[in-house]
């Protein structure tokens, strides 16, 4: 049995063990009456055994109680009771009155001892399922809520659904390391006071962690989830306030929409915890409708990201290569080095199902380790083969980030006897802007080695024209979602227009990803790109067949950007 399922049972019954110990009391000093009678009186020590029901009364009716029985007690062991019952010798009124007030005085004694521990136990029964610093319920509280919405489901109406809110603040480590942490506990109060006035006088706001807090209501005609959400962001954008301080918050806000009790309340509560941190990502609420396919997705990505690890070491990874044609001379020269997973059971499993997990855990520098040594190694193997390719690798932000990734490159080309000139490193554009000042640091670094640098997805991102005149980048790739309707889509026609003139007029080259077809292929020469690369001129193929396929297209492909 646990604590809060005690102290529960010890609420629910303790008015029925009260209503039960009331007549065994009585009958004790009934009984302690009758043995003090028929033992020779009250000068024996037999009277001391009215304590008994005495400290029972205390300890189950506190120190009233204790009073009231110790009173009790010594009138029923008072003047009509003699000293002696032999001689009939009857008690000074001092004896007795002098009892009486030692027996109240062990009562309200005793009584005083077990309020206290009631007290106590009721303290720690609520600290149990409330938080100390703001007063508010907490994740304990929430979960036995949850769980008891299983007995609600079946009753009321499956149009609506039960909605799980997180509100969490992304800002919460810059407010505790600069005002400590009763600033947090300050402003997650005042967020509370917002919240109850915008909601219904019973709504119950849950403190489920130090940086958030949580609802549990239902959606109806009159609670619009999606409008609930935008009138709290809305409230949330007022300071708050610590002591004579104006403190700013960013709230993000996830919710989790579900129609039946289906898993332990803890998984509803992680749901709305990954919802509110996908809000913080996207910048805007998140509402996530619960599903088992959405759940076995994430189960999938999990453990996919497990058996990564085991794919490196029993090299189930390898590389396969695209070619980039120059569409001035039609020369291939250049290649993509693409990472491709073949798993023994699992079959062919796609780059966006583990790289971009992986970016968010320590396996990306392993990764990127890999993808380097193995496409610096081809490299080598094709300059044996008689010809010479330069290798673009994609990297991510989160490599930048380690301090050992500069020389990291260096002893790969070292160990490779290769120059920088072999290698491009390919970023994207969103993930340059993360760390712009550290990026600028680390790249510059790597040119200096004579490496190229690319971004890559051009044109999807919100990279600043400021920082991409300084950032060290000599080629940017324009995404293909604009090459996919280069020949249909007059707009995406003057975007990879201007892209190409922009990119032209601060000195970097063009390459035009997705080129699927020779007409999309035609115009982007007529713009003057410099490179295009796409499955009209090749899918990313393995080392071997790239190769054969290099020596037998090479001149076909000269020939028709020549002409």
């Amino acid at each position: 049995m646990s604590i809060s399922t005690f102290y529960r049972w010890i609420d629910q019954n303790s008015r029925r063990m009260r209503m039960l110990v009331t007549p065994l009391i009585f009958m004790l000093m009934v009984g302690v009456y009758f043995i003090v009678m028929n033992t020779g009186g009250i000068k024996y020590v037999f009277s001391h055994s009215m304590y008994l029901p005495i400290a029972l009364a205390a300890i189950f009716f506190g120190a009233i109680g204790g009073l009231a029985a110790g009173i009790l007690g010594g009138f029923i062991l008072g003047p009509f009771v003699p000293i002696d019952t032999l001689t009939g010798e009857v008690q000074l009124t001092i004896n007795w009155i002098y009892r009486t007030g030692f027996f109240a005085l062990i009562g309200i004694t005793v009584g005083l001892a077990s309020d206290g521990i009631h007290s106590y136990i009721k303290h720690l029964r609520w600290s149990v399922r409330h938080d100390t610093a703001s007063y508010l319920p907490n994740r304990f509280a929430l979960e036995a809520d949850i769980k008891a919405l299983s007995a609600k489901v079946d009753k009321r109406e499956k149009k609506y659904s039960y909605c799980l809110t997180m509100i969490s603040m992304a800002n919460s480590k810059e407010i505790e390391t600069s005002f400590g942490m009763i600033a947090l506990d300050h402003i997650l109060m005042q967020m509370s006071s917002r919240i109850k006035k915008e909601t219904l006088a019973e709504t119950i706001v849950y403190r489920t962690s130090t940086d958030q807090l949580c609802l549990l209501m239902v959606e109806s005609k009159q609670l619009k989830i999606k409008d609930f959400c935008k009138r709290l962001r809305k409230y949330f954008q007022e300071p708050f306030r610590f002591n004579t301080l104006q403190l700013h918050g960013d709230i993000q806000i996830g919710v989790v929409k579900f129609n039946e009790i289906l898993q332990s309340p803890s998984y509803y509560i992680q749901k709305a915890s990954a919802a509110a941190l996908h809000a913080e990502i996207a910048n805007a609420p998140s509402i996530m409708e619960l599903n088992q396919s959405s759940d076995f997705a994430i189960v999938e990505n999990i453990e996919l990201l497990g058996r990564l690890k085991e794919a490196l070491e029993s090299k189930q990874l390898q590389l396969h290569y695209q070619p980039k044609i120059d569409l001035r001379s039609g020369a291939i020269q250049h290649v993509e080095a693409l990472m491709r997973w073949h798993h023994p059971t699992l079959g062919s499993i796609p780059p966006n199902k583990f790289i971009p997990r992986a970016e968010r855990s320590t396996l990306i520098d392993r990764l990127t380790e890999f993808a380097l040594d193995e496409a610096l190694r081809q490299v080598v193997r094709w300059r044996k083969a008689g010809f010479s390719m330069k290798i673009a690798v994609n990297i991510s932000a989160q490599n930048l980030t380690q301090p050992s990734f500069v020389y990291q490159v260096m002893s790969l080309l070292d160990k490779h006897e290769l120059e920088g000139s072999s290698l491009e490193l390919e970023l994207t554009e969103n993930s340059l802007m993360h760390n712009v000042t550290n990026a600028i640091e680390v790249l510059t670094k790597l040119t200096k080695l004579g490496i190229v640098v690319s971004i890559d997805d051009f044109g999807t991102g919100y990279s600043s024209l400021q920082y991409l005149q300084k950032l060290p980048v000599s080629i940017i790739k324009i995404d293909k979602s604009f090459i996919l309707n280069l020949a249909t889509d007059n707009g995406s026609r003057h975007i990879v227009d201007a892209a190409v003139n922009l990119a032209h007029k601060i000195n970097m080259k063009v390459v035009a990803e997705g080129v699927e077809d020779e007409q999309s292929l035609n115009i982007l020469k007529e713009m003057g790109c410099d490179y295009a690369q796409g499955f009209f001129i090749s899918h990313p193929l393995p080392a071997s067949e790239f190769a054969k396929w290099r020596n037998r297209l090479d001149g076909l492909y000269r020939y028709s950007v020549s002409a």
